[in-house]
């Protein structure tokens, strides 16, 4: 009897910490704002077909570097948060409209970077 209340004790004990290490708290959280440059709200002209603000469409922000996976997240509402592990990161975001700056991130091993996003649109 005392041998399977220990073994129930280890099974839950294992399934409460295969939860806490799910739940990982973001180190990197961001914004992609809607207007990208110098005040323009959307640079669209009167009566004139027009594509929507980069944060009003479905964005997804890319972190690589070299020898491993790239990690994908979708921009909800223009923000962001993630766990990365600590290094330096390329930063991408698709639909590629421009040049993301700022371009690189280096995640450290404690703490929280918090970036804001802006696109240069390219010609």
């Amino acid at each position: 009897m005392i041998r399977a209340v220990l073994i129930c004790a280890a099974l839950v004990a294992l399934a409460l910490a295969g939860n806490a290490a799910a739940t990982v708290t973001p180190n990197v959280r961001g914004t992609v704002p809607a207007l990208s440059g110098p005040k323009m709200p959307t640079g669209c002209f009167v009566d004139e077909p027009c594509d929507p603000p980069i944060g009003a469409v479905s964005t997804s922000v890319a972190f690589s570097r070299p020898g491993h996976t790239t990690v994908r997240v979708r921009a909800v509402g223009g923000t962001f948060a993630l766990h990365l592990a600590p290094g330096t990161y390329a930063i991408g975001v698709t639909p590629a409209t421009g040049d993301v700056t700022p371009a690189t991130v280096r995640v450290p091993r404690t703490g929280i970077v918090r970036l804001r996003l802006t696109i240069q649109p390219t010609p």
